[in-house]
């Protein structure tokens, strides 16, 4: 990576162990009724839409930015962190008052980290443009993630404390990552919403809609399809092209983060969890969770709480 790229993203991740007042600190949970698709604001531009399928951490590095999500509006200002849990759909949108504004995000997902670096530049020549880099390592950095939204859920006695301890641990983390950083392009250069296709992001809309309320009932690509009128083929290319994954890949996730939510919040069986997401099997439900996350659900439950 570029010496003054890592000098400049070192300065970001610098930023993450600044501490921070309690009323810095926001938390966007999962939620059982918040439906993908609807947002809380949806009377402003929206730049890019995400539904996440990891703990994510936002932080805005200049201006004034909101982020949407179901239940609420986040207005962003420097010094504020956003924690978002797996499977909360959100929306990057520019503040009224804002010309031009810097998001950074971060994705925790188990080893592996990434940056994603959005500047937002409003104007005659409205301007979205967004860079991900990757940070590799070994320390487990989804177990910091998930402690930073324990913290923010519970909000027991002494909880800004113990999240600007875990910010500032993270932070060296990924300092350190920096020299062995990847940039790569993202999926989608441009949201769907910039590109100016009402009618491709309304069939986007009822696609990932029906997922959302039918993945449980172990629907397939096919199901989807049907339901918005599409082949099968072309809705699964307009996701991968859109979302950056297939339609197929979309319909394991949701069911992927529903059976995290469930090793970690229940007390049913694996075969309950399996017949719970939507798997006839459980060897099929095993196979597909370890091959999404490394860990076998019976490893995985096993591990939580170890930080």
């Amino acid at each position: 990576m570029d010496l003054r790229v890592e000098i400049r993203h070192h300065d970001i991740l610098l930023g993450l162990a600044a501490g921070r007042p309690a009323g810095d600190l926001l938390f966007a949970p999962t939620r059982s009724d918040s439906g993908v698709g609807k947002l809380a604001d949806p009377s402003v531009p929206v730049l890019y839409r995400h539904l996440s399928e990891s703990i994510e951490l936002a932080f805005v590095a200049r201006g004034e930015a909101r982020i949407a999500t179901p239940a609420e509006v986040f207005h962003m200002t420097p010094g504020k962190l956003l924690v978002i849990e797996r499977g909360v759909y959100h929306a990057q949108l520019p503040a009224a008052s804002a010309l031009r504004h810097h998001v950074c995000w971060l994705h925790l997902r188990q080893k592996s980290a990434s940056l994603v670096d959005s500047a937002y530049q409003s104007g005659s020549r409205a301007e979205f443009s967004y860079r991900l880099i990757e940070l590799p390592g070994r320390t487990n950095v989804e177990s910091i993630g998930a402690a930073l939204a324990s913290e923010l859920a519970g909000r027991r006695r002494g909880y800004p404390h113990a999240v600007g301890g875990l910010l500032a641990y993270l932070s060296c983390i990924l300092i350190r990552r920096l020299p062995q950083a990847r940039v790569t392009e993202p999926p989608t250069r441009e949201s769907v919403a910039l590109a100016g296709d009402a009618g491709v992001w309304r069939a986007l809309e009822t696609a990932l809609e029906f997922c959302d309320a039918n993945f449980r009932l172990g629907i397939t690509r096919a199901d989807v399809s049907k339901a918005v009128g599409y082949s099968p083929r072309y809705l699964s290319e307009l996701i991968s092209s859109h979302l950056g994954h297939s339609l197929s890949d979309h319909l394991r996730n949701l069911r992927m983060l529903d059976a995290r939510r469930l090793l970690e919040r229940s007390d049913l069986s694996i075969h309950e969890i399996a017949i719970a997401v939507g798997y006839t099997h459980s060897s099929h439900f095993c196979r597909a969770f370890k091959q999404a996350t490394g860990l076998s659900p019976r490893v995985y439950r096993g591990r939580l709480g170890v930080f």
